[in-house]
């Protein structure tokens, strides 16, 4: 299907890569994260989990800066039940790109999951406030939420 013709593509820009791909700024260092991280999205779509993670990782190894790896990383791990690390994954995400739509959603996502309404609706509202591909999810979550809280 689709989903194993974009692992074709992915896997032949990696192999047209130098063997060695040094961590750091370069053209070569990005097009591999962010090939990785692609092949990462078509594991996580597959179902392999194990994969896709090792993926994300090796993107973030390279590319320090890969906020949307960080994110794909910890939606991975958090299905996996390692909860702590997707916060600090989308933290750190937040960090180095404070408006990243997806990291926003995520830790709207968990502070709505632990209970925390506030840091929900702090990490939502400019989402569903846009027009963004997750402004309808946004708008969805902060609905749940019972009026003066």
């Amino acid at each position: 299907g689709e989903l194993d013709v974009a692992e074709r593509r992915f896997r032949e820009v990696l192999e047209r890569l130098p063997r060695t791909i040094p961590s750091g700024p370069s053209p070569t260092a990005t097009l591999y994260s962010l090939t990785q991280t692609n092949l990462g999205v078509v594991h996580e779509q597959q179902r392999q989990f194990d994969l896709a993670e090792a993926c994300f990782r090796e993107a973030i190894r390279v590319s320090r800066d890969n906020t949307d790896a960080r994110v794909n990383l910890g939606i991975v791990l958090g299905r996996e039940g390692a909860t702590s690390e997707s916060l600090s994954l989308w933290q750190e995400a937040l960090r180095i790109e404070p408006h990243h739509a997806r990291a926003r959603y995520c830790m709207g996502w968990a502070a709505m999951q632990s209970g925390d309404v506030k840091a929900a609706v702090l990490y939502l509202t400019d989402l569903a406030e846009g027009r963004g591909p997750l402004s309808d999810q946004a708008r969805a979550m902060l609905s749940q939420i019972p009026p003066g809280e």
